[in-house]
């Protein structure tokens, strides 16, 4: 199953570890936000997320 519960904990034990890298200073809002997404897609959640544009 796609972001089922395995997936769920992986995902939250991956961001967990992006907010304390971010909260040492170690990561920028954005290089953080970006591994945030990286985590969701690498753990079956990126689905939904993409709105058909980018800013950059």
């Amino acid at each position: 199953m796609r972001g089922g519960c395995w997936d769920a904990s992986a995902f939250a034990e991956e961001v967990q570890e992006v907010l304390r890298n971010w909260r040492k200073g170690l990561l920028t809002d954005r290089e953080a936000l970006e591994a945030v997404l990286e985590a969701a897609y690498a753990n079956n959640f990126g689905d939904g997320l993409e709105d058909g544009g980018e800013d950059e």
